[in-house]
């Protein structure tokens, strides 16, 4: 039964002080601000990740599904905390409530099963081929948005009163055994990864105790075999932040739910705290992108290219435009090559047909220094050489001044 006294317009709780203009606008304005970091950032991982394949390894699956889960969560947040609605809208209130529990319970379950991946890889890697299929990966993702799926059902069957909906204040919108149930799942799933997370920093604490760094050097099965199980608890390792992230922004919160499950006594000092918890917990939407760069160096730089270039094409460089040289010397001997200096960048490429087409990845500060070294000639230097048994071979040395 719904406790009727939080339903009266004088009790302390719905005290419209408590929810003045001074109160509103600062958390307007900073979850408004954590919706977009995390619309931001985890839109920058899924670009990154779509664009290169093999970034973060098995783990890239995982990745996929939880930058979208928190991606969704901060759209969500950033579009709740910027729309005036009414209360009196159920409706909206109690779907958007939903929602945004649904990806909060996908979000843990990926991360659930990605430990469990990431178990199975480091601490039993002789069996990782046989059970970690494509196919058993993609079942264990769909068990994962069905558990979600499931546990946000328990949301429509355990609705309270119709006012109580009306109100929107989510300690009173359920009945009291739907906070239970929420919370054991959450803590259920939790124990379960500091478990599994147990056992695998052991199993990387004894590999690094067993395998001095010489081992990893070397092309032998051996040496080979030691880096990719150092390239596993690696990712393991990162994996294992992201899944301390979301234990350490969600579990206060969860205290709060069952704290309104078994009926304790509401205060506008409490809801305070729940709320404040509430938004720590929407803040893990923001945090994975951060792990990601700081933890992955190859992650961190797919995303200086696609923040710092503007165009990510190959640059295509005519040689004309620098000195004529003999044109047998450029068409049709292979083995010209070019090379590019300036104050921070040392590139080499190819010749193909009078264009020299760079290789992806380098600024685009050396991109313009390379055009206008092209274009203009300025402090360019050709070098001709021919090897003793007259064969032509043609090296060129293009020296730009960095700006």
């Amino acid at each position: 039964m719904l406790n009727t006294t939080f339903l009266n317009d004088t009790d302390p709780v719905f005290d419209d002080d408590t929810f003045s203009l001074k109160r509103v606008i600062p958390i307007t304005i900073l979850t408004s601000l954590v919706g977009f970091l995390a619309i931001v950032g985890n839109g920058l991982v899924l670009i990154v990740l779509g664009k290169n394949p093999t970034l973060l390894e098995s783990t890239r699956k995982f990745c996929i599904h939880l930058a979208v889960t928190d991606l969704g969560n901060g759209f969500l947040t950033f579009l709740f905390s910027l729309i005036a609605f009414d209360k009196n809208e159920v409706a909206f209130c109690f779907y958007m409530l939903a929602l945004v529990k649904f990806l909060v319970f996908a979000s843990q379950a990926i991360v659930t099963v990605n430990t469990i991946e990431r178990y199975v890889g480091i601490c039993k890697r002789h069996a990782y081929s046989r059970y970690m299929t494509k196919s058993s990966v993609c079942l264990m993702l769909l068990l994962a948005w069905i558990y979600a799926i499931v546990l946000t059902s328990v949301f429509f069957i355990g609705q309270s009163s119709a006012e109580a909906l009306r109100l929107c204040y989510y300690h009173l919108m359920f009945r009291k055994w739907v906070y239970i149930v929420e919370a054991a799942m959450m803590f259920s799933l939790s124990a379960l990864n500091i478990i599994l997370f147990s056992f695998i920093m052991i199993t990387a604490r004894k590999f690094y105790t067993r395998v001095s760094p010489a081992a990893l050097q070397g092309t032998s099965n051996a040496a080979v075999r030691n880096k990719a199980m150092q390239r596993s608890i690696r990712n393991g390792k990162m994996m294992g932040i992201v899944t301390v992230a979301f234990l350490a922004c969600w579990m206060p919160y969860n205290v709060f739910q069952i704290y309104f499950g078994i009926g304790g006594t509401v205060t506008n000092s409490l809801l305070s705290a729940a709320n404040t918890m509430y938004f720590i917990g929407v803040c893990n939407s923001t945090i994975n992108p951060f792990i990601y760069v700081w933890q992955k160096k190859e992650f961190r730089d797919q995303c200086k290219k696609i923040l710092n270039c503007r165009q990510q094409q190959d640059v295509v460089i005519n040689l004309t435009n620098v000195r004529r040289i003999q044109e047998d010397a450029i068409v049709n001997k292979p083995t010209t090559f070019f090379f590019i200096r300036s104050k921070y960048h040392l590139v080499q490429f190819h010749n193909d047909n009078g264009k020299k087409i760079l290789q992806k990845g380098f600024s685009c500060s050396v991109a313009r220094n390379i055009q206008r070294c092209s274009e203009k000639q300025s402090n360019a230097k050709i070098h001709k050489k021919r090897k003793d048994d007259g064969n032509r071979y043609s090296s060129f040395t293009c020296l730009l001044d960095a700006i």
